[in-house]
């Protein structure tokens, strides 16, 4: 077992104390309706851009330019007539000013896709201060939808916790509330979760699912379960999809607290283990660890003109939301 896997745990009464009003809870909604509609009113106004412009190879006619050129409706080039060309397309002034056959070529404008991924495993089901994990990552997900519906993407959603739930992507009121019901739904109970998340699965069908390239990837999680499929799976990912991961993580994932000595059990369960907090190795291997995965993470990710922002349970979701815009 990993050391990460060690020490994030259930502090049970020796953690800090809530906020007023007390934690969310695993079992009730990580979000209420009003909380939704205050999101979507955030996300749909000011101008708000979480990804740059793109190029996309959706299927379905849309508003958003493509690498391929047809019968689209932006002039693209006037070139010579080429075996196969269709006819209607020839533009004959050109021709019988230049004495040679030439076509007018459009590019064509497809309908954008967003897919999120959103991990709702047991280590996300978590919080020493603050909200869960998963309930940030369900508010950073609603904003993401919401301006996606209205800058006309086509939204897809895969959820991951013991296993994966795909929700294709689709347009429309419709398919949108559904999306925003899966997300804002109460996870499983902690006490119930055996085993690891599916995160690298989910990161593998992911990228079966999408077109060959030019999505809008946002993936909201602690990206502490990513193992080397996973890895591998978002490099493919990153090299042809604009992709964002926002990594949440807790104050205490940062930076171990100093319990004394104690015993603790991951997230998920699994054999108790003996820690001491307060020893100065362990916490500098812990520190150097969650630190260097997200420098990985970084530069996985910039190389193919994606970002990384990060969120802790005590931020405010509006301070990740300026953050994401800027990596846009």
């Amino acid at each position: 077992m990993s050391l990460l896997a060690r020490v994030r745990a259930r502090f049970r009464d020796r953690a800090a104390p809530w906020p007023a009003g007390g934690p969310a809870t695993p079992a009730s909604a990580l979000l209420d309706g009003p909380a939704v509609g205050e999101l979507r009113a955030r996300a749909t106004a000011g101008g708000w851009q979480p990804f740059g412009p793109l190029q996309t190879c959706g299927q379905l006619a849309g508003e958003q330019p493509s690498p391929f050129v047809g019968q689209g409706l932006e002039f693209e080039e006037l070139r010579p007539y080429q075996p196969g060309d269709d006819v209607r397309s020839i533009d004959w002034q050109a021709t019988a000013r230049l004495r040679l056959p030439h076509v007018r070529v459009f590019r064509e404008e497809r309908m954008a896709a967003r897919h999120l991924l959103v991990d709702r495993g047991p280590g996300m089901r978590f919080a020493t201060h603050g909200r869960l994990k998963a309930a940030q990552a369900a508010a950073v997900a609603v904003a993401l939808l919401c301006q996606g519906q209205a800058a006309g993407r086509r939204l897809g959603l895969t959820l991951v916790d013991e296993r994966l739930h795909l929700m294709p992507a689709g347009a429309g009121e419709g398919h949108l509330g559904s999306l925003l019901e899966a997300v804002r739904a109460g996870c499983p109970p902690l006490a119930a979760a055996r085993g690891r998340g599916e995160l690298d699965r989910g990161l593998r069908v992911l990228e079966q699912q999408l077109p060959r390239r030019g999505a809008e990837v946002a993936i909201l999680a602690d990206f502490h379960e990513l193992g080397e499929a996973g890895w591998r799976a978002l490099r493919r990912l990153a090299s042809g999809h604009r992709v964002l991961a926002v990594r949440i993580l807790d104050p205490a994932e940062w930076r171990l607290p100093r319990l004394g000595r104690g015993r603790f059990v991951a997230p998920g369960g699994g054999p108790e283990q003996a820690v001491d907090t307060g020893d100065r190795r362990l916490r500098a291997e812990l520190e150097g660890a969650v630190r260097e995965r997200g420098e990985r993470l970084a530069r996985l990710l910039r190389q193919g003109g994606g970002g990384l922002v990060e969120l802790s349970t005590e931020d405010d979701v509006s301070d990740c939301l300026e953050a994401i815009a800027v990596h846009g």
